[in-house]
């Protein structure tokens, strides 16, 4: 097995059971406007083909390979808890953020 998909698989199986739950949460979209990019823009700066992009801003996740996640969140600046996170991780990320503003 190569290296980096283990280390990079490993990362993702820890989130399996949250991707499955968080997959309509997908804020891929919202990173990628973050970003400033169109979805062919990010297809193309990732090298993921565009109707990847397209799908997994639609929440279809689950065929998603390890690598063309983090070839997308490098590509964002981000990182793959980033691109899979829901409201949960969303809300606690913005108490968080309030905390250290006051």
């Amino acid at each position: 097995m190569d290296p980096f998909d283990g280390a990079v698989g490993e990362i993702l199986h820890r989130r399996k059971e949250s991707i499955k739950k968080e997959a309509d949460e997908m804020s891929m979209k919202e990173e990628r406007t973050r970003a400033g990019l169109s979805q062919s823009a990010l297809s193309r700066a990732s090298g993921v083909p565009l109707r990847t992009v397209q799908h997994w801003e639609r929440g279809n996740v689950m065929a998603a390979s390890a690598r063309s996640l983090l070839k997308a969140a490098n590509a964002l600046g981000c990182t793959l808890d980033d691109l899979v996170r829901g409201e949960e991780d969303a809300g606690l990320a913005s108490e968080t953020k309030g905390e250290s503003d006051g």
